[in-house]
């Protein structure tokens, strides 16, 4: 081999002789340096991945409540609107004749949540809620609820829906419905 193919050899590999020039690996300050650089990069980022799961979680909370609250008034205003009239009306429950003469009762179980079903078979519905309340009018007059419930034409009900998040508030939703039948 020549001088010259010897001296290439060299530049080429960083070797002179059988001694080595340039650097072998990583040092320690090195890699200190960059442990502290990812440590403040992810120190950085963290809040921003804390902000991004508590808008998650309070966007769920949303839509739950928007979903029991949806729930809630298509249901009592599909089963209302067919009602016959009117048995039992309680600011805290409603009982109705549906017209195949079954006996139907809405009202706040003992864990918060609205149960509905036929009286003595109800299922949950909806919630939690923190209230139910309901009330009658009469056909002549809708500024003063109903006295008896046979006189019951259009019911209204304000339901306080429960979050299950934490930074969202509870909300409140209301409802009406007129009975089909005509008296």
């Amino acid at each position: 081999m020549t001088k010259y193919m010897r001296s290439w050899n060299a530049t080429r590999t960083g070797c002179a002789g059988d001694r080595r020039v340039g650097p072998c690996g990583t040092t320690l300050v090195e890699l200190t340096v960059a442990t502290a650089i990812m440590a403040t990069v992810f120190a950085a980022l963290m809040p921003l991945f804390a902000g991004i799961r508590n808008s998650t979680d309070a966007r769920w909370a949303g839509l739950e409540m928007v979903q029991n609250a949806r729930v809630l008034n298509e249901h009592l205003c599909r089963h209302l609107a067919q009602a016959r009239r009117i048995v039992v009306l309680q600011s805290e429950a409603i009982e109705f004749e549906a017209e195949d003469g079954t006996v139907y009762r809405c009202a706040v179980a003992t864990g918060g949540r609205v149960e509905f079903g036929p009286v003595g078979d109800l299922h949950p519905l909806a919630g939690p809620v923190t209230y139910l309340r309901f009330a009658g009018y009469a056909n002549t007059d809708f500024n003063r609820p109903a006295s008896t419930p046979a006189d019951v034409q259009l019911v209204t009900w304000e339901a306080g829906l429960q979050s299950s998040g934490q930074r969202v508030p509870d909300k409140v939703v209301t409802g009406a419905c007129c009975l089909r039948t005509c008296r």
